[in-house]
């Protein structure tokens, strides 16, 4: 049995460059994601709020 070829980052970059509209109706998957933003040594505001949110649909959804 052959092993499929190893993505890189590249290949995925192309990609969504190729598929703009992949994330469009994947809502799940992008409330799931983690793109962090450089904020320095400071505390991202926008980070942490995006972190309740997550917890807050975590506990909504196992009601």
């Amino acid at each position: 049995m052959s092993q499929s070829p190893r993505l890189t980052e590249a290949d995925v970059i192309q990609y969504l460059e190729d598929h703009r509209d992949f994330f469009i109706g994947k809502d799940e998957l992008l409330a799931d994601m983690r793109i962090p933003h450089d904020s320095g040594p400071a505390t991202s505001l926008i980070e942490r709020q995006l972190a309740v949110q997550r917890d807050r649909n975590v506990e909504l959804r196992q009601r």
